[in-house]
């Protein structure tokens, strides 16, 4: 957040066009999981896990194109 502020010009067009909203998606799909008892189940972790794979490989793939 720091570096952003600095320095805006510094951020790569596919943290705002990408990053920021998968992530902030991410973020807002934590929220009702964690309401029932304040853990996730192996499944929510799953689910998790796999859309953080999903957000690092589709950086990758906007990277090297």
């Amino acid at each position: 957040g720091g570096v952003v502020l600095w320095l805006p010009l510094a951020v790569s067009s596919s943290l705002m066009c990408f990053e920021l909203p998968a992530l902030f998606a991410l973020a807002l799909a934590v929220y009702p999981m964690m309401r029932s008892d304040g853990e996730l189940s192996r499944r929510e972790g799953l689910v998790l896990l796999s859309c953080y794979a999903l957000i690092v490989a589709v950086e990758l793939m906007l990277t090297s194109a």
